[in-house]
């Protein structure tokens, strides 16, 4: 079924044309690690970032435009919030993968091995794009959910014991 969501996600900017960034929120059960990948154009993520930050005098690197990972680092987390049963959690950048036309980026957050509640706001190129749609998918401790966030639309709240195990 996730990789059947996943598909489905990833070919809806070939039939729609829409803006989209993909997060996967992931945390095992038992763990206090929280794992989040995002992928977004990265075309968009420069002119995202060259928003967040105009004095950036940026680097070309065959052809692509290169960004600090502190400074990538940074954006993230001013941009992105991910609150664990009311606490802002920090995102630590792990990885920059730069696939064809995406960028893919990792982080770990340290998180509580039992949460309750996430709260999420994601503003990653809601400035940019009117119709941007940021795509949440979680997968803590057997709760399993898709959150669709856009600009007028940039944060969400769940209980993470309301959709454990609904055959997902």
């Amino acid at each position: 079924m996730l990789i059947f969501k996943a598909l489905i996600l990833y070919s809806l900017p070939l039939l729609h044309g829409v803006h989209l960034s993909i997060m996967n929120i992931e945390q095992e059960p038992g763990s206090d690690t929280m794992k989040v990948s995002l992928r977004m154009n990265h075309e968009f993520f420069v002119a995202d970032f060259r928003l967040y930050d105009p004095s950036f005098q940026p680097v070309r690197e065959q052809g692509d435009v290169i960004v600090p990972e502190e400074k990538i680092n940074r954006y993230f987390n001013e941009n992105v919030k991910i609150y664990v049963n009311r606490k802002l959690l920090k995102g630590k950048l792990v990885s920059v993968v730069k696939d064809y036309y995406d960028l893919c980026l990792e982080f770990i957050f340290i998180s509580e091995k039992d949460p309750v509640s996430i709260r999420i706001r994601n503003r990653i190129m809601t400035d940019l794009h009117d119709d941007q749609e940021n795509m949440v998918y979680l997968e803590i401790n057997n709760y399993h959910d898709a959150l669709r966030l856009t600009p007028g639309h940039t944060e969400e709240k769940r209980k993470l014991g309301e959709r454990r195990n609904q055959g997902r």
